[in-house]
């Protein structure tokens, strides 16, 4: 098993990539943070990486449905979704194939994908105004 204090700079990496779709989203994590655990806990039981998990996190987050384009509205976003067993091949293989996630893009790639996204939900929640 990999030591926690080994794992402490991807596990922040996650946590600051799913804060790149949610802005609000942990804005202080610690090693006692939930979320912080629960990553460290899937890397240590699966062996993942970071950008491995990055990618789920795009997968998650690529998904209409996911977004909330689902009968009832509800985003299905969070970090636990993403990584969830039963979703993190699956969101994984979408993260890779919609070009996402930190392999190799610049940070102005990056920043310029994550305003899509928000433009994207902005657009599909509160029409094409944008009004809220």
């Amino acid at each position: 098993k990999a030591d926690p204090e080994d794992l402490s700079e991807e596990v922040i990496q996650v946590l600051d990539h799913q804060r790149s779709y949610d802005p609000n989203y942990l804005p202080k994590p610690t090693r006692k943070s939930p979320d912080y655990i629960f990553v460290r806990n899937v890397m240590e039981r699966t062996g993942y990486t970071a950008a491995q998990l990055c990618l789920a996190v795009d997968g998650c987050w690529s998904t209409p449905f996911n977004r909330g384009a689902n009968k009832d509205g509800r985003m299905y976003t969070s970090l636990k979704t993403a990584l969830k067993h039963s979703n993190l091949q699956d969101f994984m293989n979408r993260g890779q194939q919609t070009g996402a996630g930190q392999g190799g893009l610049a940070v102005s790639e990056l920043e310029r994908r994550n305003q899509q996204v928000h433009d994207t939900l902005v657009s599909e929640v509160f029409g094409s105004s944008g009004v809220m």
